[in-house]
C-alpha cells in the first residue's frame, strides 16, 4: 500500500489499542511518514476495518479467508480511496432543475459490498432545499439484486 517503514513487532502481544494509540499521534512517526500521516490513516482504518469485519465474520459465519486475498482486498480499498480522493478528478457540475411547486425530489444510491449494503438517500423540496438525509448500513442477505433492494430501502428512507 504504502512506503512507511512500520514493524508491528514492537506491538506484539499488546492489545490493538496500543498501536492505534500509537499511530494516532504522527510525532511518533519517522518526518518523511509524517509526511504522508493522512495517507498512512486511511491504510489503518481500511486495515482495522477488514481486521474487524474478519473477526466478525469467522465468529458470526465461521467463514474461512484466505490471507493473501484479504491483503489484496486491502490493497484494492485502499487504492480506489486515494483515486476517489485525488484533487485532479474533477467532479461533475450538478445543476438544480426547478420542480412544480410543492414538489419532492428524493436522490439516493445504494452500494454494496458483501455483506454489506450501504444507502444513501437525500430528500428536497420544490426550491432544492434539503428537507432530510438519511444514511443506513444492514446486511445484504442472499438477494441476487442486492443493490435494487438497497436503492428501494434509499426511495423508503427519502
Amino acid at each position: 500500500m504504502g512506503p512507511w517503514p512500520l514493524s508491528t513487532a514492537a506491538f506484539h502481544g499488546l492489545p490493538i489499542h496500543h498501536w492505534v494509540k500509537f499511530l494516532l499521534n504522527p510525532s511518533n512517526l519517522p518526518q518523511e511518514v509524517q509526511d504522508e500521516w493522512h495517507l498512512m490513516m486511511l491504510a489503518v482504518t481500511i486495515t482495522l476495518d477488514t481486521i474487524w469485519s474478519t473477526r466478525n465474520r469467522i465468529l458470526d459465519e465461521h467463514v474461512e479467508f484466505d490471507l493473501m486475498e484479504l491483503q489484496r482486498s486491502i490493497q484494492r480499498r485502499y487504492y480506489a480511496h486515494c483515486e476517489a480522493w485525488n484533487p485532479q478528478v474533477q467532479l461533475a457540475l450538478i445543476s438544480w432543475v426547478t420542480l412544480r411547486e410543492d414538489a419532492l425530489k428524493i436522490n439516493y444510491d445504494a452500494a454494496v459490498r458483501d455483506p454489506w449494503i450501504c444507502v444513501a438517500a437525500v430528500r428536497r423540496n420544490w426550491k432544492g432545499e434539503v428537507l432530510k438525509i438519511a444514511i443506513r448500513k444492514f446486511r445484504g442477505g442472499e438477494s441476487p439484486d442486492r443493490r435494487g433492494k438497497g436503492c428501494t430501502i434509499g426511495m423508503y428512507f427519502g
